[in-house]
């Protein structure tokens, strides 16, 4: 898994978490008559088919690409916060079990390689089984130590990715809240998350 399937396997289920609640209290609203009620210019309210094509959408969220905007719109504007701490706390919890494996990992081998020596030395083993003995636990370090640490490292990238999506997220979305009705705020947050994505896209690929 490289920083990018990280970053949105982690931010994408929390985004769904908090989807899913976001939806049940839409549903919520419109079986209770607020969403819509007579009167209300259309413009005002969600689109009749909004909360199926939510659900669908929160159905298929679920992977290491970047949610739709219609997820993104309905979970942010439920809890932002609260989906960043999420992601945050998946992109920690990555972090402390790929570190953990791979001290463990970095004590195992050390102390093989350090038995093997001296038995070696012990047993009268040439120079040479030394130095070919040498070779292949190098390869086995390379194989099964190297890449718990290539892992913590990707996890620091992604919480590095994380807060500049945040911080870009604010600055785009911040004026969504402040409008009049419902359906403005999610078009204004659907637009937000779009031009997010393009900006991050424009980062990685660069």
């Amino acid at each position: 898994m490289n920083p990018e399937q990280l970053l949105w396997l982690t931010l994408t289920s929390a985004m769904v978490s908090v989807g899913e609640r976001a939806k049940k209290l839409l549903a919520d609203e419109e079986k209770s008559g607020a969403v819509p009620s007579p009167g209300v210019k259309p413009e005002a309210t969600l689109p009749p088919d909004f909360l199926t094509k939510l659900d669908h959408a929160l159905q298929s969220a679920k992977g290491t690409t970047p949610p739709p905007a219609i997820v993104a719109a309905a979970a942010f504007g439920e809890g932002d916060e609260e989906i960043f701490r999420g992601a945050r706390q998946r992109v920690a919890w990555y972090f402390r079990l790929h570190l953990v494996m791979a001290i463990g990992l970095i004590v195992i081998f050390f102390g093989g390689t350090a038995g093997a020596v001296i038995s070696g030395i012990a047993g009268g083993a040439s120079s040479w089984s030394l130095v070919f003995g040498g070779m292949s636990l190098a390869s086995v370090f390379g194989l099964f130590v190297a890449r718990p640490l290539q892992m913590v490292r990707e996890a620091i990238v992604t919480s590095t990715r994380l807060d500049l999506l945040q911080f870009r997220w604010t600055q785009l979305a911040k004026d969504c809240a402040a409008l009049p009705v419902l359906r403005q705020q999610m078009d204004c947050r659907s637009g937000a998350w779009d031009t997010v994505l393009k900006e991050l896209n424009t980062i990685l690929r660069g």
